[in-house]
């Protein structure tokens, strides 16, 4: 065998594995886009409600500008109570049975939770982040303010429904359907948190290459910190835990720069990705609702940053 035969078969072995690299990075490249922007399965109903936990509520029907048909949930304000507070879940998550009836138990206001686009019992494959699930948004304050009673609505997210919440609010009209934007653990631009949810070093580039083919949306699009500014007069409160390896507590700090008075950041020390909503309920809700209705009766806001560790309560709620 000449040394240029074996010359000739380690160069054509080197190609074949370099080739078959490149199909295989590509594949989970596109593995990965396609987890992130389409539903796993088929639309499937919450396996619990707010009953378990001790909440009424009622099944509702949710329909976007877009024609999509939504599932929720929806608990009345009490008498003599005239807000409605929309909750509005993560990527790849669903509405909560128990984060409702907290909602409804620890703040006294009616709630209206969903399922986005695309998730639980939705209608809906494609998933955007929070871009196009604004309009769920939109729809969710829109069957809320034609209830009776309701005159108000605050928009609650986390996460993918905080960016949702904030487009939301920002692209509302007259600012007519909502009153109040509660973000927790929200983004300011999505390219700057691929290296976060995506780990594989050098994965990121190819799976927003096959993000765009499949949602349409470039990710110059999907930067809530260059909207966020449109939502005011309207109070802005931007929630996040100092401690969040998902989207870094430095997105709140630029989308708090980026927004107009009035606005409040609070921030929570020792606490990850959207951790506080539920390790600090019983400070973080009754803290919200006192600023929603503090607002409604007097037009008074708290402004700046605040810091909190676990369980403290934060100046503007002693």
């Amino acid at each position: 065998m000449s040394r240029a035969y074996v010359l000739r078969l380690f160069a054509f072995a080197l190609a074949a594995f370099a080739f078959w690299f490149a199909v295989g990075w590509l594949a989970l490249a596109y593995r990965v886009a396609a987890s992130y922007a389409y539903r796993s399965g088929p639309p499937t109903p919450p396996t619990e409600t707010p009953a378990r936990y001790g909440v009424a509520y009622r099944e509702v029907t949710l329909t976007t500008a877009d024609g999509l048909r939504l599932a929720g949930w929806y608990t009345p304000p009490p008498p003599g109570e005239d807000t409605v507070l929309l909750l509005a879940h993560g990527q790849a998550a669903a509405r909560d049975p128990r984060l409702h009836a907290d909602a409804v138990r620890l703040t006294g206001l009616g709630v209206l939770s969903w399922d986005f686009r695309g998730h639980g019992a939705s209608q809906g494959e494609l998933r955007t982040f929070g871009y196009y699930e604004a309009l769920d948004v939109l729809a969710a304050a829109e069957f809320a303010l034609a209830q009776p009673g309701v005159e108000r609505v605050v928009a609650w997210g986390t996460s993918m429904g905080a960016a949702a919440t904030l487009w939301a609010a920002a692209r509302d009209p007259n600012a007519t359907r909502i009153h109040m934007v509660l973000a927790d653990s929200p983004y300011a631009d999505l390219v700057d948190i691929e290296d976060h949810i995506i780990r594989l070093r050098g994965l990121p580039p190819f799976v927003r290459f096959f993000l765009v083919q499949m949602t349409g949306l470039h990710p110059r699009q999907m930067r809530p910190v260059e909207e966020v500014d449109r939502i005011a007069p309207r109070p802005l409160v931007l929630l996040h835990g100092e401690e969040d390896r998902v989207i870094p507590v430095e997105h709140a700090y630029a989308l708090y720069r980026a927004a107009q008075p009035p606005k409040l950041l609070w921030v929570f020390r020792q606490m990850g990705h959207s951790q506080a909503v539920m390790a600090q309920r019983d400070v973080y809700w009754p803290c919200l609702a006192r600023l929603v209705r503090g607002y409604k009766q007097t037009d008074v806001f708290p402004q700046g940053i605040v810091y909190t560790e676990p369980d403290e309560s934060p100046p503007f709620c002693p």
